[in-house]
């Protein structure tokens, strides 16, 4: 039988995102739901590379080392808690660039801290100190490379980016092989911007996160052959853009986070051998499309984060069975008999002169 739901249900539904709508009945999955939040918002000034006031959030070990940053038990007494809360252009705030944290992201945090903060062995990180949850920068990759030496038309564009105000750095000290943060300049950062970059054949690592770039964009990294690293999260591309990447065989590590890309694009990414992370949350690909490319890419187990829908049906079917045992109930009640109420009995009359006797 069909129920109706009540539009409340569904806005908590949809604010709750990130996480299980039933607290009660189910904690909150760190691999699905927090190490997503702690890859896209973290990992950058506190990963494997750069560890931002000599903290580290991509391990189990790390991320507790620091006393009163993470209080399992205790979300209030979280210094993690209070830092995202803080105003953007706070000297503390976290993350210290680009935008805050979502109140659904911050309440997944809170939800996990306060149910004892769980950090499950193996998941987001080895068991040993300092290994990388998530590979933004793989080293194995570079070393792999071996050395670079840059033509002179590389060294002028990177030097015409560098006046322009991006920054092309080295990955290492004595490396020439180069990162390009572009998630730092936002929607500064168009098509227009990825042309320049044509000609920069030691770049490796590209974070694209969050700018204005398109499909069209996307065409301009055909020309990059030693592309390891590539972070086009909250981007406006598509699949269409998506098949320029094709040839960029020594790719390692794609986050799609946000994107519209759906089953196409996994499909242009069949031969991309190298390809070890691969991050598909809140995108349009389907678990088919998934399980396609698992086959082609054996080696790769994409991250698709927490799924709404799902989410969404599960719930409507635990309405759905509520619903049905209250009619049940109902009935149930309609159909049992009426108990017959007990006769009384007549009390016998006693006539008045027998009682006079």
């Amino acid at each position: 039988m069909k129920t109706a739901y009540s539009i409340p249900s569904l806005i908590v539904i949809g604010a709750l995102a990130l996480a299980p709508l039933d607290r009660a009945q189910a904690k909150v999955d760190f691999a699905k739901e927090v190490l997503p939040v702690l890859q896209q918002n973290c990992f950058k000034c506190h990963g494997p590379e750069k560890q931002k006031g000599k903290l580290r959030l991509d391990s189990k070990e790390t991320a507790f080392k620091k006393e009163g940053l993470i209080v399992p038990g205790n979300a209030e007494k979280s210094d993690v808690i209070r830092r995202i809360q803080l105003p953007k252009g706070n000297d503390d705030t976290m993350p210290s660039e680009g935008e805050p944290l979502s109140k659904a992201q911050i309440d997944v945090l809170k939800a996990w801290i306060n149910e004892g903060a769980d950090w499950p062995a193996g998941v987001g990180a080895t068991a040993g100190v300092g290994a990388p949850a998530e590979p933004a920068r793989p080293k194995t990759g570079v070393e792999a490379l071996g050395e670079h030496k840059p033509a002179p038309e590389e060294l002028k564009a990177i030097e015409k980016l560098q006046a322009a105000g991006v920054n092309v750095l080295p990955v290492a000290m004595n490396m020439n092989w180069r990162d390009a943060n572009l998630s730092l300049l936002g929607t500064n950062v168009t098509d227009q911007t990825l042309a320049q970059l044509k000609d920069i054949k030691g770049l490796v690592n590209l974070n694209l996160r969050n700018t204005k770039i398109t499909d069209a964009g996307l065409a301009h990294l055909k020309n990059l052959p030693n592309l390891i690293s590539l972070n086009l999260a909250g981007t406006a591309v598509t699949d269409a853009g998506i098949s320029n990447l094709k040839g960029l065989a020594k790719l390692e590590y794609l986050n799609l986070y946000g994107t519209g890309v759906g089953d196409s694009a996994l499909s242009s990414l069949k031969g991309l051998k190298n390809l070890r992370a691969l991050y598909l949350w809140q995108t349009k690909v389907t678990d088919a499309g998934v399980a396609d490319l698992e086959k082609a890419l054996p080696q790769l187990k994409p991250n698709r984060g927490i799924d709404l829908a799902a989410l969404m049906k599960k719930e409507e079917k635990k309405e759905e069975k509520k619903e049905e045992k209250k009619d049940d109930k109902k009935d149930a009640k309609k159909e049992e008999p009426k108990k017959e109420e007990p006769k009384k009995e007549a009390k016998p009359e006693v006539k008045k002169e027998e009682k006079k006797q």
